[in-house]
């Protein structure tokens, strides 16, 4: 048994953010978004839900109001003329392919050297058995055993923009490749099944086990980590336990059911080849999104379970408190202990990702798990710095003033920055408030310049990523020089993003007093303008970290490399630390641990 005191029930979570009360903006926010969670539900339900959202949970709200200033903002301010954050937002969806009969075997030869099949599931999904689990053990994050089964399911079977863009077919072929002796499954549309088979074919992908492709009936999203999570039922059984509800957005979330059904599709494929895993599926009676539920396990403290403080709210039903709730997340997950975490980003797994010493080899005398967390200062430093050479390099940036702005980058002299980039940047707005196209390609650099690239707005992508990172660096002294009472926009979002940081640093804080270590890692969560590195897996000697630079000419290739080295030093060294390259999915807010989801 652990030691130490077991509570069923959860510490709250410390006050929001200091001088948040005389925020107008952000009491407006929050309005509307406590409007929108209790529109759909019934009277009784609004009404307990309302009253906790403005009572126990109120930190809650306050987070995605924030959340929703600064998005609000970006998609106005911090975009370009060519308003192209994402390539997927812009690329129309792939023609239906022919019936999924006439998907020949013919076919599947030419699209792989490996055992390649495809199962239609589109009839059988729904019907599939799910048993009630009223306890699961859910799997800790672990490097112990090797993976038994990987699954994915993919939107669509092409690319949303263009091959190696880091889109969902992009990472849907790395994780194959980077777990080649791992079984996997992946759902899609049967009218995406002949599209992904020219996607692998095209890729030349190498494996020594078997993919099964499941057809179901209409497309799933990408973030199979979100609509099921790896367990053992109470005989020892694998399972996907799936969500009560498979929901997409914050509060209260809207169904998709083809997320259910492609976890479902997955049950039974020990039938179709004896290399497939018997793994069932069961459901819970609980709301979640797995990607907000991360658990480890240490010899002194036991299983220990960390909780988005949204899936506490999502589960929220009259005459149930927070504590209830999280009674029932540590009954139906096996933990010992539960501890909240705020929503910082929409999911704490683009917060944090812990390593248990259990997975690193012999525990030392006071050995704590190892949380890696976001370190946004170095993160915006190492992207600054490469900016700023861009920028001289391409005749934007004096070399006067460059050399100003490199020494305050190197000291994070948020102030000294501004003071030199500042003029620069105001040159390119234009009248409607967004900047011209021509910053963005000298923010970018040469690396970003190959036809491809720049028909898909890449160097948008990462320009963005530039001056949300010096954003965030400067949010604190702006803040603090701006009224409280503002409603200017402007004044709003710099205020938010304060406490966005305030926001980070007590996670950081709740993680130590969670039991864990934390080592902080060159690494952002800045929602569609991310370079996050946190969003890993940890699968068997593998730990597979999002990276956002595709090879050394990319501008964001210094803090691609910054992340991996500090990764690298804090894992065994017996540890496979690969890079999977998840740019186009990043302005999507998702990275490897919201698209792959592993048993193991």
């Amino acid at each position: 048994m652990p030691s130490g005191p077991e509570s069923s029930a959860l510490t709250p979570l410390p006050p929001f953010a200091p001088g948040a009360d005389a925020d107008p903006v952000l009491a407006d926010a929050a309005r509307s978004i406590l409007d929108a969670a209790t529109a759909g539900v019934t009277p009784a339900h609004a009404a307990h839900l309302r009253e906790a959202l403005e009572g126990e949970a109120r930190g809650l709200l306050l987070r995605l109001a924030d959340r929703a200033i600064i998005r609000s903002f970006r998609a106005s301010f911090r975009a370009f003329a060519v308003d192209a954050a994402s390539p997927a937002a812009r690329t129309p969806p792939p023609p239906r392919s022919a019936p999924l009969s006439s998907v020949t075997t013919e076919a599947l030869r030419r699209a792989a050297s490996f055992e390649l099949r495809v199962v239609d599931r589109t009839r059988d999904a729904d019907r599939a058995p799910v048993e009630p689990a009223p306890i699961a053990r859910l799997q800790p994050e672990t490097r112990t055993r090797e993976p038994r089964m990987l699954r994915l399911q993919l939107s669509r079977g092409d690319h949303f923009a263009y091959p190696n863009s880091g889109d969902a077919a992009d990472m849907a072929c790395a994780l194959l490749e980077a777990l080649p002796a791992t079984p996997a499954a992946i759902a899609l549309a049967h009218d995406h099944v002949a599209p992904f088979l020219e996607t692998v074919r095209a890729r030349a992908l190498r494996r020594e086990a078997p993919v099964a492709i499941l057809a179901i009936a209409s497309p799933p999203s990408q973030w199979a980590r979100d609509n099921a999570s790896a367990v053992h039922l109470p005989g020892g059984e694998p399972a996907w336990l799936l969500p009560a509800r498979a929901t997409r957005g914050d509060l209260p979330g809207v169904r998709v059911p083809a997320d259910e059904q492609a976890v479902r599709a997955c049950a039974g494929l020990s039938e179709v080849s004896p290399d497939f895993p018997a793994i069932t599926a069961a459901h819970s009676d609980l709301e979640f999104q797995g990607g907000d539920l991360t658990l480890f396990e240490h010899p002194a403290l036991g299983r220990v379970l960390l909780i988005g403080e949204a899936e506490i709210v999502r589960n929220i039903v009259p005459g149930d408190s927070t504590a209830d709730i999280a009674a029932k997340f540590k009954r139906q997950f096996g933990a010992d202990r539960v501890h909240l975490l705020p929503s910082v980003s929409f999911h704490i797994d683009y917060e944090c990702a812990i390593l248990s010493p259990l997975s690193t080899g012999a525990i030392a005398a006071g050995d704590r798990p190892t949380a890696f967390v976001n370190d946004a200062d170095t993160a915006a430093q190492l992207l600054l710095l490469e900016a700023l050479a861009n920028m001289e390099r391409a005749g934007v940036l004096g070399r006067a003033a460059a050399l100003a702005a490199r020494g305050a980058a190197a000291r994070l002299d948020a102030p000294g920055l501004l003071a030199s980039l500042g003029p620069v940047l105001a040159s390119f707005v234009q009248r409607d408030g967004r900047f011209a196209e021509p910053l963005a390609a000298a923010i970018a650099g040469p690396g970003l310049t190959t036809e491809a690239a720049t028909q898909s707005r890449a160097h948008i992508a990462s320009a963005r990523r530039v001056l949300c990172a010096l954003d965030a660096l400067a949010a604190p002294s702006i803040a603090h020089a701006t009224p409280v009472d503002s409603t200017d926009p402007m004044h709003a979002y710099f205020r938010a993003l304060a406490r966005q940081r305030h926001d980070r640093e007590l996670l950081v804080s709740l993680l130590g007093r969670a039991g864990c270590a934390a080592v902080r890692v060159p690494s952002n969560a800045e929602d569609d303008c991310s370079a996050n590195a946190i969003n890993m897996v940890f699968a068997g000697r593998s730990v597979l970290i999002p990276a956002i630079a595709k090879d050394e000419r990319g501008s964001l290739h210094p803090l691609a490399s910054g992340a991996l080295q500090v990764v690298r030093r804090r894992t065994a060294p017996d540890a496979a630390v690969q890079p999977v390259f998840s740019d186009e999915s990043q302005c999507r807010q998702g990275g490897v641990h919201c698209t792959a989801s592993v048993w193991i």
